[in-house]
This record gives C-alpha cells, structure tokens and sequence, in this order.
C-alpha cells in the first residue's frame, strides 16, 4: 500500500520492478493506495514508486510460489519542493499541509529575506500580493524558480504587472516555459489563468478574446453547481462521475466548451456554466491539465478559498499528485 505525507492513500501511483534486463513488470494503486504485481521470480527486488512529482523506492524479498504481502505502507517522503503564490481568493496551500507537507519558509516582501518556518518543510510561501517580490524578483529568476519541482499560483495575485508587456514579463515567460522544460509543474486556479494564458498561449482556450486581459471572467455566482468528471483516474478516486462545486462570487473564469479545445487538453472535470451576462454555457471545462515538454500545467477554476466541499476537497487533493 502506497500513501503519502501524513497517510493520505495515493491512488494512480505506478509502481515498477524490473525482473531482468530490460524487462519491467508494473502495478497501479487503486483508490486506497493498494497494488499487486503478478509473476515475480524469487529474489530480492528493488521497486520504484512515482506519481507526478512525487517518488520513492523500497525493496521487497519475494519467495517462488507465495503471496509477499508488505506489511507496513510504503510513504513517499515529503521531498518535492513546492513554491505557493499566495492569493486573496484560494490557499492551495492549506491542501499542502492538511495532506501533510509542511511549510520551510516565507517570503513577505521584495525587501526583506525569508522567514524559516521549519528547516525540514519542503513548502516555501511567496506573498503573491508584492508584485516586486512574486513577479519581478521570483519569476525573472530562473535560479531561485528551478529549486522547485512545483509553483502552484493562487487566484487573487496581484496581477498588475504582468498586463502590459514589458522585459520582466517576457522573463516571466521564457522561465515558465524553460521550468517546465526541465520537467517540472505548475498549477494555477480561476484567476491566475491569465498566467497560463500568457505563457502558455493556446493552450486552453479561455473564454473570450486571447489577447484581453482578464476577458474570461465571466462567471456568474452558482452555489452547489453540478459536474461531471471525465478523467478515469479521478473517477475511480472518488467513486463518483457526479460532484458538487461551490461558485459562491461572481466573475470567474471560463472556458470554451470541449469541443472548441484543443485536442491535447486534458479535460478532468467538465460544467454547464451560468455568465454574467446571462446564458449558460454547456460542457465547459473546468479543471484540466496538458503537457508540456517534459512538465505539466494543472488549471482549475474550483478552488479551495469559501467554496470548499467534500467533493471539492478530494478533488483538489487528487490534483495535487498530477503534478
């Protein structure tokens, strides 16, 4: 059995062993973090656990013709570091610590250093409300971004400066770009779309004009919203295809619907949307991820901040291992 942090059971977990040379058997955790590989000779194995950014090995003695059945679960250790921008609208950080990752350090202000939280945390917060310090001192450096294996960004940053072009920005996007390059993550929700959007053109397609600031924000408010997933993973995770999401503000962002995407976009998790402007907009997507390069991109409207449900919480904890 395979978990996580603090004993979260990691579903869609691969687990490999390779039997000779060149010859790999494999296994995938279920819902509750079980697997079982079949028809390893007997020996003394190394076997390799990854999902996303997240990985571990343990070693297993099998015996010819018995069960070996592990004990003890096997927990991947809290070694993926992870950036958070924070945000006024969503703490994907709170997700983080309540699956047991624990905060290293803060970074309040361009002006001043990091504050240590916990030397063995692996969780650094950058205030997302200091343009200078989230925007022109974190994202222009490619060194202090590539410490992490994920920067997830929180919808209510300050995006003041990244509307207009300038060279910071086109540091920005050259360095978003090259960290996922080297295979890394990135996740962002609702309103830091406009960073996927601009570093990521075309990608997803957001509602609205591609080259208007902030045109997808259109949402109109709609508590307990229905939705379906579509993403098998997921699907088997929750045990459902029907789940509830909380749009309790106005002005959200919006996605085309599926059949105007693109057609490497992974669509996980599909609504009918109500606009501000009145309407509904039928099968827009609102949570999905694509690959680029070597790394991913995870965007989701739903997110944690006043809108958390049960169905909501177990999704976004889901999310998190996709990167």
């Amino acid at each position: 059995r395979i978990c996580v942090g603090d004993h979260y059971w990691l579903s869609q977990a691969t687990v490999e062993v390779e039997v000779e040379q060149g010859v790999i058997l494999q296994g995938t955790t279920d819902a509750d973090g079980y697997f079982e590989i079949d028809g390893i000779a007997q020996g003394e194995y190394t076997f390799n656990v990854s999902r996303g950014s997240y990985s571990t090995s343990f070693s297993a003695a099998i015996i010819a013709g018995e069960q070996t059945v592990l004990e003890e679960p096997i927990c991947i250790p809290p070694d993926t570091k992870m950036a958070v921008v924070t945000g006024i609208y969503d703490s994907i950080e709170v997700v983080l610590e309540n699956l047991g990752f624990a905060l290293r350090r803060t970074y309040d202000s361009a002006a001043s250093g990091p504050t240590i939280v916990n030397a063995e945390g692996n969780i650094d917060i950058i205030n997302g409300s200091d343009p200078e310090l989230w925007f022109h001192s974190f994202m222009t450096d490619s060194l202090w971004m590539n410490e992490y294996d994920i920067i997830f960004f929180n919808c209510g940053l300050d995006d003041s400066q990244i509307r207009t072009p300038s060279p910071s920005l086109s540091a920005m996007i050259s360095n978003l770009q090259g960290f996922l390059g080297k295979g890394r993550s990135v996740y962002a929700s609702d309103w830091a779309s406009e960073v996927i959007r601009i570093a990521f053109p075309n990608r997803i397609n957001f509602r609205g004009s591609e080259s208007s600031f902030g045109a997808a924000r259109v949402r109109a408010a709609n508590a307990n919203a229905a939705a379906t997933i579509l993403d098998s993973g997921l699907l088997d995770t929750i045990g459902g295809a029907e789940i509830s999401v909380n749009f309790n503000y106005n002005i959200w962002s919006v996605l085309e619907p599926i059949s105007s995407q693109p057609s490497d976009l992974h669509v996980m998790v599909k609504s009918d949307i109500a606009l501000e402007e009145g309407g509904e907009l039928n099968n827009s997507p609102v949570v999905v991820r694509f690959d680029n390069g070597e790394g991913r991109v995870v965007y989701t409207s739903p997110h944690h901040e006043s809108q958390l449900t049960s169905d909501l919480a177990e999704l976004l904890n889901y999310m998190v291992f996709e990167l």
